[in-house]
Formats: C-alpha cells, sequence, structure tokens
C-alpha cells in the first residue's frame, strides 16, 4: 500500500494514467483481455503461486500484448543476497515455508517454462548485470534489516549489524546482481 501511495504521488496529473491500485497480482480484479502492455519490475517473482501470476497476466493482456519483466537471477548471482545472508545468519527463526524470495524465478529454464505454461510465446529472456546503488552502507544495512530484521532477536540485532557492515565493505558497493530481462508475448 505504502508504494502505491508514492506511485499515486508520483504520477498525479499524468495523461493516460487511469489509476494505480492494490491488487492480489494472483488474482487480479480486472477484465479479460484490457491490456496491451503488461510491466513487471522486480515484482512477480515474490508471488507465493507463480503460475497463477503468470495466468493472470496472460488473462489480462489482448491476444499479441505482451509482457514486460524484470527479476533477479539466483543466489549465486546476487551480491544482495551474499550480503543478506550474513544478517540471516543472526536469525533465530526462518520465514514460513514456502515464502517466495527475490530469486524464486532466476532459473532461466525454469522461468521459460513457467511462461510458456500460461500461453506466452514468443519469449525472449537477456541476462544483465545491475548495480544496485545506495547512498551508502547505512542504507544498504536498512534494506537488509528489512528483510531479515523481524527473523533476528533484539540482542542479536547490533552484532547482525555489525557483520552485515563488514560484509558490505567486503563485497563493496555498488552490490551487482544478475538479473533477467524478459519479454513474452501473449
Amino acid at each position: 500500500p505504502h508504494m502505491v501511495a508514492v506511485a499515486r504521488e508520483r504520477l498525479a496529473g499524468v495523461p493516460g494514467v487511469v489509476g494505480v491500485e492494490v491488487m492480489d497480482a494472483q488474482a487480479l480484479d480486472l477484465p479479460d483481455s484490457s491490456f496491451d502492455l503488461v510491466v513487471a519490475a522486480l515484482s512477480l517473482m515474490f508471488c507465493p503461486d507463480h503460475p497463477a501470476a503468470f495466468g493472470e497476466v496472460h488473462r489480462v493482456l489482448r491476444p499479441g500484448g505482451r509482457l514486460v519483466m524484470a527479476c533477479w537471477g539466483t543466489p549465486d548471482q546476487c551480491e544482495s543476497v551474499t550480503v543478506g545472508r550474513v544478517a540471516a545468519g543472526f536469525a533465530d527463526r526462518r520465514p514460513p515455508e514456502g515464502t517466495p524470495s527475490g530469486q524464486a524465478l532466476g532459473d532461466p529454464d525454469h522461468l521459460h517454462t513457467l511462461l510458456e505454461g500460461s500461453g506466452f510465446g514468443p519469449i525472449d529472456m537477456t541476462s544483465r548485470r545491475m548495480r544496485l546503488r545506495y547512498p551508502g552502507p547505512d542504507a544498504m544495512w536498512a534494506a537488509v534489516r528489512h528483510v531479515h530484521g523481524e527473523y533476528i532477536p533484539a540482542d542479536r540485532l547490533e552484532d547482525a549489524r555489525a557483520a552485515t557492515m563488514a560484509e558490505i565493505a567486503r563485497v563493496g558497493l555498488p552490490l551487482r546482481n544478475t538479473g533477467w530481462l524478459v519479454t513474452a508475448t501473449a
């Protein structure tokens, strides 16, 4: 909801913007064949049910409509995961079973199979090395804490911060993640 509020504010008065709404990507409250283009930037990978999400994207696209999306690669291709794992090492519990990660669509064969299974084709996938720019190590720690903080006990949080900051210094900023830029036709 916060991201939608920011988008509404930034898009206020922009011609052609009909609305910005909070919806479940796995059950869109939109009519069939109502869009020429769906853009999903680093988002669909977090859906618990990828076939449902891609099925919904395909459903709302007109025949010949395009999906343009970006997602992160596999964990070993993303320095953000390398840094995050340091903080996660201080956790006393893990996210619930089945919680998707940012790398849930990172395997290109798996991603291609999901898209094909939802009716997309042709599918173009291009691997890109991207830089994650943060104003500094404190901002990077804030992002890591946002993801892992609820699982780290309060008495271990400062140790997690120190270890994560050391890993950020070792890896260096900006972080480098490999990701996929994908276009697919409905």
